[in-house]
């Protein structure tokens, strides 16, 4: 979850609802870090090499979501979290078959991760008040085909 998106600052900001999203994500992250549960953070690469102070900020992670020392953090390139990604390895290599998935779009980089992270048999869920789009309605029609299609859990 970045500046750009959930911070009132951000060049597009979500509303306040992304407030409540970013709390009832935090809750999420508190829960798997007591439980010493993996956690994986997956952000845009365009926050790579960031041209200007601004971008740098848009791009970064809010500050309450910053990764601690040991969890991994990877770059993406498409809304498909997995595509031209080490995700998969890493996710193997930590021996995870459950994934939580939470953040922006709904109805882009959110969809298309669970959707794939199912077809290459993950169990999924996802915290629809802990996922956000621009649009109430693509939100809740994804998070419905993701449900009913797809047969990833939501909560």
């Amino acid at each position: 979850m970045v500046n750009r998106y959930f911070d009132v600052n951000g060049s597009e900001y979500l509303g306040e609802h992304s407030r409540k999203v970013v709390n009832s994500t935090l809750e999420k992250l508190a829960l798997a870090r007591k439980a010493q549960r993996p956690v994986i953070f997956i952000n845009d690469s365009n926050s790579e090499n960031p041209d200007s102070k601004k971008e740098r900020f848009n791009n970064s992670l809010i500050e309450e979501l910053t990764p601690l020392k040991d969890e991994i953090t990877i770059l993406k390139e498409h809304p498909n979290s997995f595509n031209n990604t080490s995700l998969e390895s890493v996710i193997n290599s930590l021996k995870i078959n459950e994934l939580v998935i939470t953040g922006a779009f709904t109805n882009s980089s959110i969809f298309f991760t669970a959707v794939e992270a199912k077809i290459r048999g993950f169990n999924v869920i996802v915290f629809e008040d802990c996922t956000i789009t621009d649009d109430k309605i693509a939100h809740a029609v994804f998070i419905n085909e993701m449900k009913e299609k797809y047969l990833i859990e939501i909560f």
